[in-house]
């Protein structure tokens, strides 16, 4: 039902967050409406967010790895958390990093912080005062510290997260335990003890580490080790790649129309279709008519991946790239089989697809 109803919204919220980059487009700076759609673009912003957590609960999103500036999103967090939080408990926050760039999921990223957080705040609770350190700096592994949990991490550079609290610890007999998919040592009703098995979920879907450490009456510290990113460089201007001819497949019209306009606003030449039946027709009677394909998943008739798969037929060096709200799990394997370039999750930024679009046409022609 989550899955389902997340399908829905992100398909609304599509249209609406294209729509206002659009009209941000067309406005001046220095119109007073500006102010008005930065607070719609904060709120689609918060809306994104919760249809992506709806999809965590029905256990089918996928995993949209961007770099990310990882002491950036983990402040934006701790903001959020401290004020829910009792004023007995202060929180602390140092980044060391000259370069905190990784290449994650920053929702999932923020669940795990705020996971981390409610459980440091449990541990100091009925305490008169309590405190809560977060710390990020760079590490390289293999280190002299030789953690147990990095052992199996491949050698490299990584950032380094730091959770601790001063609360009661955790004795020795259970502290294994805390990973454990519904451990918890919290009454009845207060806590499911998924918490911590998400965030050791998360980081290890991310080639990462997650440990701890802790004594009774010490208070504890969980500490993430995630893989430093580097961006590769452009071996040449994606700028120059304007007027492609792309295909757009999607059954919702408001959806499609909206995509379509911002394509058109970054330059390319856009041919709409509502189904999958009609964009193959065009690709059987043309395969060398288009540079893309852009297709939702969940359509009537032929869904996104049928129609990639078909047009490995037909069309074989034309790009495909699978849009949707919502999706069971698919491998990456599973999608190059049917063709696919990549996924993108709704709702979308039009200038990221534009750029996949024109990275894709960039490593063709160095083919």
């Amino acid at each position: 039902m989550a899955g389902g109803i997340a399908h829905d919204f992100n398909n609304s919220l599509s249209a609406i967050m294209g729509s206002l980059e659009l009209m941000r487009e067309e406005i001046p700076p220095d119109h007073s409406a500006n102010k008005h759609l930065e607070r719609m673009k904060k709120a689609g912003s918060s809306a994104c967010a919760l249809a992506k957590q709806m999809l965590n609960l029905s256990r089918t999103s996928p995993v949209q790895k961007v770099p990310i500036h990882l002491g950036d999103t983990v402040s934006d967090v701790l903001r959020l958390v401290h004020a829910g939080l009792p004023k007995a408990i202060k929180i602390n926050f140092l980044n060391t990093a000259l370069n905190d760039i990784v290449m994650a999921d920053a929702t999932q990223l923020q669940q795990v912080v705020m996971n981390l957080a409610t459980n440091a705040s449990h541990a100091m609770a009925n305490q008169p005062m309590g405190c809560i350190d977060v710390t990020l700096c760079e590490a390289i592994l293999p280190s002299p510290e030789n953690r147990p949990e990095t052992i199996t991490l491949t050698p490299g550079e990584y950032i380094r997260l730091d959770f601790s609290d001063n609360g009661h610890g955790i004795p020795k007999e259970i502290i294994n335990k805390v990973f454990d998919p519904f451990f918890t040592t919290k009454p009845v009703g207060s806590g499911t003890g998924l918490g911590m098995a998400v965030a050791q979920g998360f980081v290890a879907r991310h080639e990462g580490s997650l440990g701890i450490q802790s004594e009774v009456g010490k208070g504890a510290t969980f500490i993430i080790h995630l893989p430093r990113y580097y961006a590769p460089s452009e071996t040449s201007h994606l700028a120059d790649f304007n007027n492609l001819k792309i295909l757009l497949v999607d059954d919702d019209t408001n959806d499609r129309e909206t995509m379509a306009a911002g394509l058109c606003r970054a330059g390319h030449i856009v041919t709409e279709a509502s189904n999958g039946s009609y964009a193959l027709n065009l690709l059987e009677e043309n395969p060398g008519a288009f540079d893309a394909v852009v297709t939702d998943q969940i359509m009537p008739g032929m869904t996104g991946m049928d129609l990639g798969e078909k047009l490995r037929l037909c069309a074989p060096e034309v790009p495909v790239f699978l849009i949707s709200g919502y999706t069971g799990p698919i491998a990456q394997s599973s999608l190059k089989e049917k063709g696919i370039v990549k996924l993108f999750m709704k709702p979308i930024a039009i200038h990221e697809l534009d750029h996949a679009i024109r990275e894709s046409k960039l490593r063709s022609t160095h083919t």
